[in-house]
């Protein structure tokens, strides 16, 4: 990679990081178009990818920390890295592929709608583009999802809410074209436009029914409960230390179990839920972005209910030391002990 080249990609990402958001490194593209992933030109995604050895989690370990950035320059430099730019919670983008008719599709919903207004836009290296707007503020939430207008205005993806992220400028497209900001409508020469309300009545997502808890079972004994409790609490505390670039995933995936969980009728959704939220900001989540992961990870969990753990496994012997030491603990009664237990109630043979 050319020095003048690093050069001109740092200053764009100090301009992206500080106008727009946190970005990533994603794999480039060689000058025969091939992605500089291993899987070179066999690649489905090329040039569009995070780079796996750079960030574990790809995109949700998007920085504005330029130290960060600077760092994966220079682990890239000999050959280059794409920028990869998260469609965070201020803002969405429009993603028009020509390639599946987008340009045609943004024209006529000019023409049914009215025009759309002037924003921050910039050129795809296969001659798309990518319109960024103003996230709404009233709550509603924008979904990043393909072809999100339907089958009457195809080839327009939806990138926002901090799940979906665009290739940026001056990134290289492996066609031999080169993402770039289209005349006047930079993140250094415009601002970013309010999207009309038409536009947002399509890409907003449509409010979840909240599902509700449910009693617990009375097969689900009072040591059952404790450990569950213990576990919930084990779980945020988990959340609550996480080191940055790791926060949203470990909520999720200690989401997901606690939801396994709530779905075994061992605890209450509504305490879940709030011990995690709880700990997602204490870790410094937003408020929205904690409610969205809780509910996406409580919710994949719930449809998959188990049992309680085994204590056998290494890493339940971790649990069970902090369910010890936090007074949590009730040792399992042996076969001989249960049955002492059963015949002390009346219950004997």
């Amino acid at each position: 990679m050319k020095f003048n080249e690093q050069l001109e990609k740092r200053f764009a990402v100090k301009q992206l990081v500080e106008k727009l958001g946190a970005v990533f490194p994603v794999f480039g593209v060689t000058k025969s178009g091939a992605c500089h992933c291993k899987e070179g030109a066999a690649c489905t995604n090329i040039g569009k990818h995070p780079i796996w050895w750079l960030v574990r989690h790809g995109h949700t370990e998007a920085t504005r920390d330029m130290a960060v950035v600077n760092e994966w320059f220079s682990r890239t430099r000999l050959y280059g890295m794409n920028i990869g730019l998260v469609a965070n919670e201020d803002w969405f983008a429009l993603d028009i592929d020509p390639r599946h008719d987008g340009d045609k599709s943004l024209a006529r919903l000019q023409e049914q709608f009215g025009a759309l207004p002037k924003t921050v836009t910039s050129r795809t290296g296969s001659n798309g583009q990518h319109l960024l707007f103003l996230a709404p503020k009233d709550g509603r939430r924008v979904k990043s999802v393909a072809n999100a207008l339907g089958a009457e205005f195809p080839g327009i993806d939806v990138k926002g809410g901090g799940n979906g992220y665009i290739v940026a400028p001056p990134s290289k497209h492996k066609s031999g074209g080169v993402y770039r900001w289209e005349e006047g409508l930079g993140p250094g020469d415009t601002e970013l436009a309010s999207a009309p309300e038409w536009l947002l009545e399509r890409v907003v997502a449509k409010p979840r029914e909240r599902r509700q808890d449910t009693p617990i079972p009375a097969m689900i004994t009072e040591q059952d409960r404790k450990r569950a409790a213990g576990l919930l609490e084990w779980a945020a505390e988990e959340v609550a230390s996480a080191a940055e670039g790791t926060r949203n995933p470990t909520l999720y995936a200690k989401s997901f179990f606690i939801g396994t969980l709530v779905g075994g009728g061992f605890l209450l959704r509504s305490d879940a839920e709030s011990a995690l939220i709880d700990a997602a900001q204490a870790a410094g989540l937003s408020k929205r972005e904690s409610e969205r992961t809780v509910e996406s990870g409580l919710n994949g969990g719930e449809d998959n209910p188990q049992g309680l753990p085994d204590d056998t496994e290494r890493q339940a012997e971790r649990k069970k030391q902090w369910l010890i030491e936090h007074g949590y603990y009730v040792e399992p009664l042996s076969v001989y002990e249960m049955i002492a237990q059963h015949d002390q109630k009346g219950g004997g043979r």
